[in-house]
């Protein structure tokens, strides 16, 4: 499919400022408070028809909801590779964890703040190798983070700012990331704007743009939906090696009656590169995702444990 690149430029892009209620896909029963979530995840090929299935993490909630702890395990081994533990408020927000490693035993720790409006603004910092330091962190009108200071030992080692462009509609339109080293020499990360569906509100379109050429995109994103407002297609366009734009990559989804994606399918230079399948539970909880790619087969299986 040939897409008029100029022409997604020009799109425009309204949404209300409060996320509507979708009405548009039926809705699942309300779940339970979930205590706890177990992660599995087994391997197949042509010579391993019946792969062994292993544990990778687990988590646990608190009866409202809110993460406490976290497993990770190491590989088919099933050894514990840490275990972060963390301590909660009443809005859920994480004001100290600590993480063991078992290699080596090694501990670190963070302490958060937040503001009134539950935005994490500075994260003090010790690590089993004797560093620390902080984080702080600045948020716009929005509630997006513009900047990042971070300190180790009393010292500013990095800087980053994010500026953010709004239109009437508080749609980002564009966003550059910037890094300012030795305290002054400012590089930009990233640089990308957006457009939107005047009727709807939805992102149809992001460009990649860097360096000098910022007003030539190096890579453009489209996205389209169906009736039901599900992006049922999203292609990536790149520059090929004349400079070109083609489209390089498409990924196309499948849903659900409720909005959920039931198949993702990635294809390059007209080829299925992989093909994702989930399975959700009564709840709409994803319970297994299986990604074929390259004559192997990846099962991911979650798990789920409910307070009574």
């Amino acid at each position: 499919m040939v897409v008029c690149t100029s022409c997604l430029l020009l799109v425009g892009g309204c949404k209300s400022k409060k996320d509507k209620e979708d009405t548009l896909h039926k809705k699942r029963p309300a779940s339970p408070a979930i205590k706890s979530v177990k992660t599995y995840l087994s391997v197949s090929d042509s010579a391993h028809l019946k792969p062994k299935e292993t544990l990778t993490q687990a988590d646990d909630y608190n009866d409202k909801g809110f993460k406490i702890k976290h497993t990770q395990y190491v590989g088919d081994s099933g050894a514990v590779e840490y275990v972060t533990t963390t301590e909660v408020d009443k809005n859920g927000n994480a004001i100290k964890t600590h993480t063991i490693y078992t290699a080596g035993h090694v501990e670190n720790t963070e302490t958060n703040q937040y503001d009134k409006d539950n935005h994490k603004i500075k994260t003090d910092f010790t690590t089993g190798d004797g560093n620390y330091g902080t984080h702080e962190y600045k948020f716009d009108k929005n509630g997006k983070i513009v900047q990042w200071d971070w300190y180790e030992k009393g010292r500013l080692v990095a800087k980053k700012i994010t500026l953010i462009t709004y239109d009437k509609d508080d749609h980002i339109v564009e966003n550059i990331d910037e890094d300012i080293r030795n305290g002054h020499d400012t590089v930009i990360e990233g640089h990308e704007t957006y457009t939107y569906d005047s009727a709807t509100g939805l992102q149809t379109g992001s460009f990649i743009l860097y360096g000098a050429a910022k007003n030539i995109p190096l890579e453009i994103i489209e996205d389209q939906y169906d009736s039901l407002h599900n992006k049922i297609l999203e292609i990536h366009y790149e520059r090929d090696s004349m400079g070109k734009l083609k489209p390089n990559t498409r990924v196309m989804n499948v849903f659900n009656e409720f909005g959920e994606i039931t198949q993702s399918s990635t294809f390059k230079d007209g080829q299925v590169q992989s093909v994702t399948d989930n399975v959700y539970d009564n709840y709409g909880h994803l319970i297994e995702a299986t990604t074929k790619e390259g004559g192997i087969s990846r099962k991911i299986r979650y798990v789920y444990e409910f307070w009574k």
